[in-house]
């Protein structure tokens, strides 16, 4: 992973999952930091097209964007869920902890 040479804010990276259903397979995956960065996460999109119930396919105009609970990427769902303490971002977390 690493950031484009006149923007620092936007990293892409490939990773190629060694087992699993996706063995194999080369997935690109672009993340967008924010202003903010380290206190909010950065927004991580898979440019490679795969079917999996964490890529959300397309929603307000924003495709295959990742929702994991360490990113609390929850913008599909209207908002953060304070009912969930103790999970999601932290700014511990690094790119190597993302990919």
């Amino acid at each position: 992973a690493q950031p484009l040479p006149d923007n620092l804010q936007e990293w892409h990276a490939n990773i190629a999952p060694e087992r699993g259903h996706f063995a194999g397979l080369l997935l690109h995956l672009v993340l967008r930091f924010p202003d903010d960065y380290p206190a909010q996460p950065p927004e991580v999109q898979l440019c490679t097209e795969i079917p999996h119930s964490n890529v959300i396919p397309n929603v307000g105009g924003k495709r295959n964007f990742i929702c994991i609970d360490m990113l609390r990427n929850f913008f599909w769902m209207g908002g953060e869920d304070s009912s969930r303490p103790y999970e999601g971002w932290s700014t511990a977390y690094s790119v190597s902890s993302i990919l």
